[in-house]
């Protein structure tokens, strides 16, 4: 019961704020500002010179093979949604679960191939069991007794 009483002072008193020691002031801008004049003859002289561009121009690319692919199984994935519940997209808890769908797939997979490549006993990893022994020691060869 002590202890707990002095737990939760020190997480109650570990909280203290102090507050600033130094204030700070501001100092208003009282300077004027005078706006620049610019004729059409000086804007001429930037639109030509081409350092003063910016516009971007965009070329539209055909997509790879590759892009074309995987759109074409999202389109699939879609209609298959669209068919399974009557909408085109997922909504609410659904839409967060099919967002989570490909982290659980590709730790399936790691934990199969790492299972695979290990030949871990799962059981064992999971309830920290001891391993029984397979050999079983008779007292003559039993180097422990």
């Amino acid at each position: 019961m002590v202890k707990k009483v002095v737990f939760y002072s020190l997480i109650l008193f570990s909280f203290v704020v102090f507050s600033q020691e130094k204030q700070i002031v501001i100092q208003n801008d009282t300077t004027s500002i005078v706006p620049k004049k610019i004729n059409s003859q000086d804007l001429n002289a930037y639109k030509v010179d081409k350092n003063f561009d910016y516009e971007e121009s965009i070329a539209k690319e055909e997509p790879t093979f590759l892009e074309r692919f995987f759109n074409w199984m999202g389109r699939q994935f879609l209609r298959f949604l669209e068919w399974i519940f009557g909408v085109k997209y997922a909504k609410g808890i659904f839409a967060n679960i099919l967002m989570a769908l490909p982290y659980l797939v590709a730790a399936i997979v790691l934990f199969l191939i790492i299972k695979f490549f290990i030949k871990v006993n799962i059981k064992w990893v999971i309830s920290n069991a001891q391993n029984k022994n397979i050999v079983q020691l008779s007292e003559d060869e039993n180097p422990f007794i």
